[in-house]
Order: C-alpha cells, then sequence, then structure tokens
C-alpha cells in the first residue's frame, strides 16, 4: 500500500488544490509510520491489513476525517474503506462524529485501551468461544461414532484425537470462565452522576 506523505509538516497537512474546491491532503513521516504499525499489528491478529491501516490513519489524526479524506490518503477502494469503517465500528474501535456545519460523516478512532480490547471480545472472540464449542463436542461425537471394528491404527489415532480434543475442550471451558472477568476487567468505566 502506498501513501501520500508529506515531509515536513507533523500533521495532516494540505498540499494542493483539487478539482473539487477542497484542498487534497498528505500524511506527515510519524502519521505513515502510525499507519503502518497499526497495519502490521491487524495482521497479527488475523485482521485484513486494511482495516489496521483504516485504524491508524485515524488513530494519528489530529482532527476527524470524512471517507473521501480517508480514501484518498491510503489511496485504498470506496469498497475496502467502507467495509474497513464498518468492522471498526463492530468492535467499537471508530465512532462517526459531528463536524458542525459540514454534511458529511466524519470518523475518529477511539483511543481507549479498554474500549478497544472490549469491543474486541465483544465482537470476535466472545462468538469465536460460543460456535468452537459446538464445533469441538460434534468433532468428538464423530470419534466416538467411529466403528468398533477398527484396525488397531485407526483405534490408536482416534484415541490420541480424542485425548487432544478433550484438552481442547478444557482450555475452551477455562477460556470461557475467563471471559466475563476481562470483560469486566476492560469494560468502559462508567461516570457517576
Amino acid at each position: 500500500m502506498s501513501l501520500t506523505t508529506h515531509s515536513t509538516s507533523p500533521e495532516i497537512a494540505p498540499s494542493s488544490e483539487s478539482g473539487t474546491g477542497e484542498t487534497a491532503a498528505t500524511l506527515s513521516p510519524t502519521q505513515a509510520s502510525i499507519v503502518d504499525f497499526f497495519a502490521h499489528a491487524a495482521t497479527s491478529l488475523s485482521l485484513p491489513k486494511s482495516v489496521g491501516s483504516l485504524f491508524g490513519l485515524l488513530y494519528g489524526a489530529t482532527e476527524p476525517l470524512c471517507f473521501d479524506q480517508i480514501v484518498t490518503l491510503l489511496q485504498i477502494s470506496k469498497g475496502s474503506a467502507s467495509q474497513g469503517l464498518r468492522m471498526l465500528q463492530n468492535l467499537n474501535a471508530v465512532r462517526t462524529v459531528f463536524v458542525t456545519g459540514d454534511r458529511r460523516t466524519f470518523y475518529e478512532a477511539e483511543i481507549s485501551l479498554r474500549r478497544l480490547v472490549s469491543g474486541l471480545l465483544d465482537q470476535s472472540v466472545r462468538p469465536q468461544l460460543e460456535s468452537s464449542a459446538q464445533r469441538l463436542e460434534s468433532i468428538l461425537e464423530s470419534l466416538n461414532g467411529q466403528p468398533k471394528d477398527q484396525s488397531p491404527e485407526d483405534r490408536e489415532r482416534n484415541q490420541v484425537l480424542t485425548t487432544r480434543i478433550q484438552g481442547l475442550q478444557s482450555w475452551h471451558s477455562k477460556a470461557t470462565r475467563l471471559l466475563p472477568w476481562l470483560a469486566r476487567v476492560t469494560a468502559p468505566k462508567r461516570t457517576q452522576t
């Protein structure tokens, strides 16, 4: 992914007038590094690199950005930007903001680590744990349903696999018990009114 960078400004800076009457923007080298950092972080979490780049762009922006600015700065397709923003909003990593006098939708990153982890747990980890319990049980039932007249090699293999699946179920059970605690620890603190 090639980013539009500007070598002197520490913030998103105007570079030239575009045909739409708006000023085109570029990224400072620091902002480009932030985008790159989050792009790599996203891939380590099995998220699309473009999602990390989107979050990094918004995280490094000092003001909310509109959709067109995001597309231009990251040089990505509108479809990729739209899909990535939707995913980030579902993870509570990005929120829309209102800019007075402008009808466009603007976006900014959630910078609270507590909220980011909470959103990741709710939208990604919890559903994965719920569906994996059913899959593990199905695999174990399949192993237990094997014919009794198996070859010794098949019987040994199935016993090893049964032990491994039971180990995964034990890990799953512990993770399921840990999840509510993690959710409480990472839940955004409520302010008292």
